[in-house]
């Protein structure tokens, strides 16, 4: 019972936040499409594609948005950044090495999908892997390096960024419902 409690007051505290963020101005930014993908880039952010990737089925999307992203600086293409990919065929995440550390995070709503995945440290750097799935073929992975250092404090939480919140929550797929204007906005959201 004690644990029931516990649970209720956490979900009733997660969606206080969530209602707090929501009323914050949304960070400044654009819409940018790719193939079947739209998503909000915050100011700041520039769009990334790799000459090495190829898309091996039709549909298939893959880019990146990298906070600070300059084509005259290279070293920028390892700032911050959310990498994007829709696969029209696959079914979840990606496999990782057997010896990477790997804590789950639990289903949550965000924006117009539900997403499930991982948090994982490689080097002492944390990583957060995303897949939405729903009422359409395949799934949309998203991968997060945010340059963190793990920590125990840090690590409980995916990181309460506004840019990461608004990208997260503007992803919408072709022939998805868009979201009304108001809800765009970056809630808070916590995962445990």
């Amino acid at each position: 019972m004690k644990k029931l409690l516990a649970f209720s007051l956490a979900v009733i505290f997660a969606f206080g936040g969530a209602l707090a963020a929501a009323s914050e101005k949304a960070p400044a930014g654009e819409t940018y499409t790719e193939g079947l993908i739209s998503v909000f880039v915050p100011k700041g952010w520039g769009i990334y594609h790799s000459d090495t990737f190829k898309p091996s089925v039709e549909n298939q999307v893959m880019f990146k948005l990298i906070k600070g992203y300059s084509e005259k600086d290279p070293d920028s293409e390892y700032n911050a950044n959310v990498s994007i990919q829709y696969h029209p065929t696959a079914s979840g995440l990606a496999k990782l090495l057997n010896d990477v550390k790997i804590t789950e995070i639990a289903p949550f709503t965000l924006g117009a999908f539900t997403w499930s995945g991982r948090r994982y440290v490689v080097f002492g750097e944390r990583y957060y892997d995303l897949c939405a799935t729903g009422d359409f073929e395949g799934c949309i992975r998203i991968s997060i390096d945010l340059n963190e250092k793990e920590s125990k404090k840090a690590s409980e939480t995916v990181p309460q960024d506004k840019d990461l919140l608004a990208i997260l929550s503007s992803i919408t797929l072709a022939g998805e419902t868009e979201q009304p204007e108001e809800e765009k906005q970056a809630p808070m959201f916590t995962f445990h």
